[in-house]
């Protein structure tokens, strides 16, 4: 990816890129200021299939309930939300690794049990679609007058091999005529944001006709995705 150059206003910023401009949104935090380059990504490990729970953890780094050194200092023997909120998965989808992944309705029963007192959100999944498309659905809530909601996205990359991931949506771009452009996205199967930006990847809003109907760009290239779960929270 190119090098760009962020100046922050009133909740928005200018990204300059090589001789160009463009308008996005990202999330802050509460007070205002905004996330350091490498301060939310998290990098999954090659060996599991936890892309759920590392796109969770980044979701409750947004929104303040914890900090990147809670996930990497963990007391594994501790008595803390956060490990709870792991356990309660872990217990729901087996403990190696997390081998079979995890769903939509997993992640919402965990952030129900142990956050639910101070988390807003919801979910669409492609079995609970009530009339709104994905793609609507994470427009409206990156857009939210009250800030963006970070969404955490399922994505499928084969509709004959149902390889689904998860990520996160931290943000979003905007074309010349202020219509959403591109997601932002934090993807944790991929190294970190480079620079100062704070997405290491971009999916196109405007989808094709094809099954595999949005563009995806990640560090090491670029792919089709098709999405099938999305989960906004945000603090209540």
């Amino acid at each position: 990816m190119a090098s760009l150059t962020l100046i922050v206003f009133a909740g928005w910023c200018m990204v300059s890129m090589e001789s160009s401009q463009c308008l996005i949104r990202l999330i802050k935090k509460a007070d205002g200021s905004t996330f350091a380059a490498n301060e939310i990504h998290l990098r999954q490990g090659d060996m599991d299939g936890a892309c759920g729970p590392y796109a969770l953890a980044m979701a409750l780094i947004v929104n303040e309930f914890i900090v990147r050194d809670d996930v990497y200092c963990l007391d594994l023997h501790g008595n803390n939300k956060f490990l709870r909120l792991l356990n309660h998965l872990q217990e729901r989808r087996g403990k190696h690794l997390f081998k079979s992944g995890t769903t939509v309705k997993h992640l919402v029963s965990a952030i129900n049990e142990h956050y639910g007192a101070h988390v807003e959100g919801e979910y669409l999944s492609g079995d609970s679609l009530n009339g709104r498309s994905f793609r609507d659905f994470v427009v409206e809530h990156v857009t939210h007058e009250d800030g963006v909601h970070p969404v955490i996205l399922g994505i499928e990359y084969s509709t004959v091999e149902h390889s689904g991931h998860w990520v996160l949506v931290v943000g979003c771009e905007y074309d010349e005529q202020g219509v959403v452009d591109r997601f932002l996205v934090l993807d944790p199967g991929y190294e970190g944001p480079r620079g100062k930006q704070t997405w290491n990847a971009t999916i196109d809003a405007r989808g094709s006709g094809s099954v595999l109907p949005y563009r995806m760009e990640v560090p090491i290239g670029e792919t089709r995705v098709a999405f099938i779960d999305a989960l906004a929270m945000w603090r209540s």
